[in-house]
């Protein structure tokens, strides 16, 4: 009986402890995503780049050399992963590249655009590490080539940073700090901040209302700061119609595709645009964009340096499928050059693109 009775209490402590025992882990769960996209473009003048254009350059004054472009390079491949989540604590991670590196147009190579670990807790805060989006001016107008706006008026990058988060119902604060190009020498990195409010003013399947105010300071070669305000919005006007934009300014923010992508100078620049979703499968854009120096920066620019870049574009899509569209965009850039004058191009661009 009683070696019975122990061999009871044996079994029943042996079971307790097995049901204390943490259960196994999940498997994080990863998600590829991505597209093909094959662009073809026409050019009525000379580019700094065929295939993504954001400055005409002075020569096309005098040389009217008109000239095309066929490629893949901006196919796009991504990994999101997702891990369970512990004592509240969600951990993901997105990975991000491309084809843009290097001249290569048929064996091109990969390049990172995100690498980042985002660590979420209760209460709404975050933590985010790794090459990510800047802060400052995340809102990107609507165009087929992903270089339009950079240098031509809607500034903010992808850079080594970390950021903080914060949610409180409708508002989103910020806050981080950047890893600057090109300022080894330089003890401290680029503080950024961003503070926004987001509204879904037509219901949760429409573009929501997003007012945002965000800025970045830093020091680079020497005592030389660099800086960027930046104003942005997204209005719908009705669901599906919205008008979306920003204006900024900026002094040594080339690194940050603002002030024309130079290294130095002070300046400003706006773009505003406007959406029109005609129907389940067709949707239209239109919208303009500046980037230029102020005055006294000009003044010390050297001859036949740029002092003002901006493009108008006007653009089309159809969705075939749920996954592959047809787009096709046209611009007119133009590019002032001091004491030569101007320099512009008519741009022509269709484009295929499956997502997966």
């Amino acid at each position: 009986m009683k070696r019975s009775l122990a061999i009871a209490v044996l079994l029943a402590l042996t079971t307790w402890g097995m049901a204390q025992e943490k259960p196994e882990e999940q498997a994080p769960i990863l998600k590829f995503y991505g597209f093909f996209k094959v662009d073809a473009a026409y050019n009525s003048a000379q580019l700094d780049n065929y295939h993504s254009p954001s400055i005409v350059k002075p020569d096309s004054i005098t040389n009217r050399d008109d000239n095309s472009s066929l490629t893949t390079r901006f196919s796009r491949l991504g990994l999101f992963v997702t891990a369970p989540t512990i004592d509240g604590i969600t951990v993901k991670g997105q990975f991000e590249m491309d084809f843009m590196a290097g001249a290569s147009e048929t064996s091109a190579p990969l390049r990172v655009r995100l690498a980042n670990i985002d660590l979420g807790f209760a209460g709404g805060f975050s933590i985010k590490a790794g090459q990510c989006w800047d802060l400052v001016s995340p809102i990107a107008p609507m165009t087929l080539n992903p270089q339009t706006g950079g240098a031509t008026g809607s500034p903010g990058l992808r850079h080594q940073q970390i950021q903080l988060s914060q949610k409180a119902g409708s508002f989103l604060f910020q806050a981080g700090a950047i890893r600057q190009e090109g300022s080894e020498n330089e003890v401290l990195p680029a503080w950024q901040a961003r503070i926004s409010a987001t509204e879904p003013v037509f219901g949760e399947k429409n573009a929501p209302l997003i007012i945002g105010l965000s800025g970045l300071y830093g020091k680079i070669a020497g005592d030389d700061e660099t800086y960027l305000m930046s104003f942005e919005y997204q209005i719908p006007l009705v669901p599906v119609f919205r008008w979306r934009g920003e204006m900024f300014l900026a002094k040594n923010a080339g690194a940050y595709s603002a002030n024309i992508g130079q290294t130095k100078g002070e300046g400003g620049g706006f773009w505003s645009s406007f959406e029109f979703d005609a129907s389940q499968q067709i949707m239209l854009w239109t919208g303009a964009m500046m980037d230029m120096f102020n005055d006294s920066t000009i003044e010390g620019l050297a001859n036949g340096s740029i002092e003002k870049n901006m493009t108008v574009v006007l653009g089309v899509k159809y969705q075939l499928t749920r996954s592959t569209m047809i787009a096709l965009e046209g611009s007119y850039m133009e590019s002032s050059y001091k004491n030569l004058g101007k320099a512009d191009a008519l741009r022509g661009m269709l484009t295929m693109q499956m997502n997966f």
